[in-house]
């Protein structure tokens, strides 16, 4: 039997605490922090200049529900298979992270997503190279263009282009 601290402190409470925590970040940013913060465009023909920040909090409150309803019995086994490599997996993923930006600048977005891309799919698992090739390839350029073509945003170039 466990004691009430230990299960006060389990992995299944900590993530409903954090996915109502994230839930409420998203519904404070929806309805307060954007609409006072974001200037509205008026009445024009294109996306409101709110649009994606709004998408954002949508999909931080998805993500705050979707920890607050995961069957703890999948989490659990889940816990088991690989509690060893958390610590180093999390480290070397955000030391990715942290240098990302970096090689957008000096490498380009292109090329620097694909190499990240590519790089994420096989650390965690995806030995399939027919699909990290075309995932890698293909999420980079259909978001190069739906940004810098259709939004009009420029992305970094980097000494290839």
């Amino acid at each position: 039997m466990t004691s009430s601290s230990e299960q006060a402190l389990s992995p299944r409470r900590t993530d409903r605490w954090i996915g109502v925590g994230v839930l409420l970040f998203a519904t404070l940013l929806y309805f307060v922090i954007i609409p006072r913060e974001v200037e509205s465009a008026g009445r024009s023909l294109g996306l409101q200049p709110s649009f994606m920040p709004n998408l954002i909090a949508f999909f931080l409150g998805f993500v705050g529900l979707a920890l607050m309803i995961v069957n703890p019995q999948e989490q659990e086994e889940d816990e088991g298979s690989g509690a060893s490599l958390l610590p180093l997996s999390a480290i070397i993923t955000l030391g990715v992270l942290f240098l990302y930006p970096f090689a957008a600048e000096w490498l380009g977005y292109l090329v620097s997503s694909a190499g990240i891309l590519a790089f994420f799919f096989f650390f965690f698992g995806c030995r399939n190279f027919l699909l990290l090739g075309a995932l890698s390839l293909g999420v980079p350029l259909g978001l190069y263009w739906f940004f810098a073509k259709v939004m009009l945003v420029m992305l970094p170039r980097g000494m290839f282009l």
